[in-house]
């Protein structure tokens, strides 16, 4: 038993190791032959060399999965063809049992997948603007192609349509996501690379300039005959990472500390609205009764008056003299009738005020520290949890590969050779697309594509039960 099992678990292991090897050289090839054209160019290899080696665990990340998959279809589809599956099962040995034997290998490229896209993901993005931070003007104009899209950096592209013979760039576009990862695209006539010598950084000088947007809280392009923009770090720069590129406990962290954050600034907006709905609830009785005393006052000053034109119209001194008295009192009632209302009025307002400021307070200790609004929080939160799911499913892919490729390397007649390799390599891409696609969902909060980018590991997991269940 222990001859058969180190049989298949070698031949595994060398499958598995020759495969992840060829896809990591595929996934790779591009940047060897970008490397290959920028030592032609004079660059120096050291930044090209730390920008090629930073893109090493995204590769691998992909890699390693594909390659449990593979190793999985080759070495069990050859035991099958070899009728060495048949011979075990003659001897009493189950598939689940062989398979049992790969169960470490599996959660051993599980852990390392974990590492990878935990630890060495954001460290390759550090690694990667370090490099960049290391070029200077002529290595930019080195690095841009002419017709060409060129990337300096994970979140700034350049077009470039010519390159005259002074270093003048002409027809440039430029595509930055700088800010957040907001995408802002410059459009310039012509421009010029140079060292700023104060602080190290690569300034684009650009003219005839067009910056759609402008700023990003209102949509709009600018023009400008002139803009400078730095491509290049500065020396005085700190690496700012980015949310999707952080370590797996400080995405929950953060997207916690966000949530919580937009939670604040919901509990501050609930507060000033009702701070604001008490200051109208009091001033809209106050201003009531202030109208109600006023027609009341001004019913007492037509009563008055009546009274007056009745007293003047009228001989006899006593009749007139008690008109007259009587409309004194009806005007002394009214003004002090005015004066009450005036008085509980302001009573009313001065009352509702203590309770109106303590609201704003609240709602101002609320927001302290929080600059953006509460839809970027959210969305920013989102996509970080996202990506922490997504990296979590990334990371387990091994074992669901490898215990679906087991079933579906073994053919059960010798006609259906290629229809497991075939249906497992539509399952495999369908697994990434579908994933990547949940991702895509971030701006639809409502149906939670955190939580969705989980349904191609619960189908695969499925699929894995019911299929090593068949081959019991």
């Amino acid at each position: 038993m222990k001859t058969l099992r180190a049989y298949v678990t070698r031949s595994f292991w060398a499958t598995f190791s020759a495969t992840v090897a060829v896809l990591t050289f595929i996934i790779s090839i591009g940047g060897l032959f970008r490397i290959t054209d920028l030592l032609a160019r004079g660059i120096e290899p050291g930044p090209i060399l730390q920008v090629f080696l930073s893109g090493l665990p995204n590769g691998m990340i992909y890699a390693i999965p594909v390659g449990s998959l593979t190793a999985a279809l080759l070495v069990f589809g050859r035991l099958s063809g070899d009728a060495e599956i048949t011979a075990m099962r003659a001897c009493g040995i189950s598939i689940a049992r062989v398979a049992s034997w790969l169960l470490p290998f599996s959660l051993g490229a599980s852990f390392l997948c974990l590492y990878l896209n935990s630890e060495m993901i954001p460290l390759q993005y550090y690694m990667r603007w370090r490099a960049t931070a290391e070029l200077r003007a002529d290595s930019f104009l080195s690095l841009l192609e002419v017709g060409r899209t060129v990337s300096l950096s994970d979140d700034l592209r350049i077009f470039v349509g010519s390159v005259q013979d002074d270093g003048t760039l002409k027809q440039v576009r430029i595509f930055d996501q700088r800010d957040a990862g907001r995408l802002r695209e410059i459009k310039a006539d012509r421009g010029m690379l140079a060292n700023d010598p104060d602080t190290g950084a690569i300034l684009l000088t650009l003219e005839g300039v067009t910056i759609d947007p402008f700023q990003f809280d209102s949509p709009g392009a600018a023009y400008s005959d002139r803009w400078q923009m730095p491509l290049g770090q500065s020396a005085r720069q700190v690496y700012i990472q980015r949310d999707k590129h952080r370590r797996f406990h400080d995405l929950y962290v953060l997207s916690r500390k966000l949530e919580l954050d937009a939670d604040r600034l919901g509990e501050a907006s609930w507060l000033t609205q009702r701070a604001r709905l008490l200051q109208q609830e009091a001033y809209g009785k106050a201003e009531k009764l202030r109208m109600e005393a006023w027609r009341a006052h001004t019913h007492a000053q037509d009563e008055v008056t009546h009274l007056r034109s009745q007293a003047a119209a009228i001989d006899a001194s006593d009749t007139a003299t008690w008109l007259l008295t009587r409309a004194k009192q009806r005007e002394a009632e009214a003004a002090e009738m005015l004066s009450q209302a005036e008085s509980e009025a302001l009573r009313i307002e001065e009352e509702a005020w203590p309770m109106v400021r303590l609201l704003m307070r609240q709602s101002r200790e609320a927001q302290h520290g929080i600059e953006e609004p509460e839809d970027r929080l959210r969305e920013r939160a989102l996509e970080m949890r996202i990506v922490l799911n997504q990296r979590l499913l990334l990371s387990f892919a091994p074992i669901l590969f490898l215990f679906f490729g087991i079933p579906m390397g073994i053919r059960p007649h010798r006609r259906e050779t290629s229809i497991g390799i075939a249906a497992s390599l539509l399952v495999m891409f369908g697994f990434f697309i579908i994933l990547t696609l949940f991702g895509e969902f971030r701006g639809h909060p409502q149906i939670r594509p955190d939580q969705l980018v989980w349904i191609p590991g619960i189908l695969m997991v499925w699929a894995d039960i019911i299929l090593l269940w068949r081959m019991r």
